[in-house]
């Protein structure tokens, strides 16, 4: 991924989820960037690449994690969404990284 498409899904996910591009991948553990980096996990692992979901590794390097706490954050994500704001929040991230 390029640094310029790097910098559009930021912006996108920042939008999507009204949480500061720093803080959703950043360090903080305030609800409202967990929640949106939860949602972005699950929407990225979605996506196909060469017909296979994006990796837990690859997701990580996006977000300066280790590929352990995407997958905990995928599990996490799953479990909330039986939520109905999460899944909200989930659909408002998938909308922005697919539009």
């Amino acid at each position: 991924m390029t640094d310029r498409n790097m910098l559009a899904m930021h912006q996108k996910l920042a939008d999507a989820t009204g949480v500061a591009s720093r803080e959703l991948f950043g360090r903080t553990r305030h609800r409202q960037a967990v929640e949106g980096r939860f949602a972005a996990f699950l929407v990225l692992r979605e996506r196909k690449i060469a017909g296979r979901p994006m990796s837990t590794t690859r997701i990580a390097r996006l977000f300066g994690r280790d590929h352990t706490t995407v997958a905990d954050g995928i599990r996490r994500g799953q479990e909330l969404m039986a939520d109905p704001s999460f899944e909200a929040l989930y659909l408002r991230v998938k909308d922005a990284l697919t539009a």
